[in-house]
């Protein structure tokens, strides 16, 4: 599928996966990065950490494609991008249980659902443009130290992945629209903040208060997340207990500290009610759990799409719009969980 301009998802995914680490190569002369070490213009260049996956939750988060986007056009001539979801409810006793015997006299019960009020998901549109003489990139070699564009464009990439993985954490100034998981918790009066746990108690709770389809039916927890410090209060807490430690995780690909075989992602979540506490969410990643809805782009490259602007003959530059449109969506609210004010361990 191309991804406008001049660029195909090949290219995308070349230079996507310089700034996230899918499929990029190790050096052979074993350093780790995206290219062996380049002395030289005409030489490879070296990418420090290519294979390292930037941000853990956002890698690990499945990005789905709607079939259908509504534009909003307002009165200023702004284009708003929505995706709307029709929801339904039962009518009368929830869940409804079935007739256990029936016959001519005794017909099974209906099943009726009543239209419930449409939840409307805002896309959001963040974007960085490489600029670069055309008589620079048509010199250099592709893909080698003098490529300033290849090294600009994998530099446009690697932000767009870094803020939308920091408003995951949010609050943000920037991040207007989009939801973070405290907001989406928030929202679905899904946290507990008079509790105050403490980080094993807040973990191990997480794990059973998280699960899709409501009443324990469904999936539960696939992750925990924190902050930084929050992850090294659970590594010091949980001690001795097992299927504790840092493997590589499956989802996102990177090595992350596991607790009970519960990968714990990084994500910048504020502190509590003080500097000395925080907030941990459980969060399943399933079809009815979070997930990254985009309109550009492919799953693959995050949503993120490369467009090649025309030549300005006025500079002899050559503009790429790095861009996408995206939005964290929590399709059921029972999908995620929030504990606050959890004490920090003494560092």
């Amino acid at each position: 599928m191309g991804m406008g301009g001049q660029n195909s998802d090949s290219s995308i995914l070349r230079l996507i996966g310089n700034a996230t680490g899918a499929g990029a190569a190790r050096s052979s002369a074993g350093n780790r990065g995206g290219y062996v070490v380049g002395r030289t213009l005409s030489e490879s260049v070296f990418i420090p950490s290519a294979d390292q996956p930037p941000a853990e939750l956002l890698m690990a988060l499945s990005f789905v494609r709607p079939s259908a986007v509504v534009s909003d056009l307002d009165t200023n001539g702004q284009v708003t991008l929505k995706v709307e979801v029709q929801n339904f409810k039962a009518s009368g006793a929830d869940p409804q249980g079935p007739n256990p015997f029936y016959g001519d006299g005794n017909p099974p019960a209906s099943v009726t659902f009543a239209v419930d009020s449409k939840r409307s998901y805002e896309l959001v549109r963040l974007g960085r443009s490489v600029s670069t003489y055309r008589s620079d990139s048509g010199a250099a070699e592709p893909g080698t130290a003098g490529d300033a564009r290849q090294s600009q464009t994998t530099a446009a990439i690697s932000q767009l992945i870094f803020w939308m993985n920091r408003w995951l954490g949010g609050p943000d100034s920037g991040q207007t629209g989009f939801a973070s998981l405290l907001e989406i918790a928030t929202n679905e009066s899904r946290f507990n903040a008079a509790l105050k746990p403490s980080v094993v108690s807040a973990a191990d709770r997480l794990l059973t208060e998280v699960w899709t389809r409501g009443d324990g039916a469904g999936e539960g927890a696939d992750c925990l997340v924190g902050n930084d410090r929050m992850l090294r209060s659970l590594i010091t807490s949980a001690g001795s207990k097992p299927n504790c430690g840092f493997w590589r995780d499956v989802r996102s690909q990177a090595v992350v500290y596991h607790y009970l075989g519960k990968p714990f992602y990084r994500v910048p979540l504020p502190d509590g009610t003080d500097a000395n506490s925080g907030w941990m969410c459980g969060l399943n990643l399933g079809s009815l759990g979070l997930q990254m809805i985009h309109v550009t782009g492919t799953a693959e490259s995050r949503g993120i799409q490369l467009d090649v602007q025309p030549v300005d003959a006025a500079s002899g530059t050559v503009v790429q719009l790095v861009h996408a449109a995206v939005t964290p969506v929590l399709w059921d609210p029972y999908g995620i969980f929030a504990y606050n004010n959890i004490t920090y361990t003494a560092d």
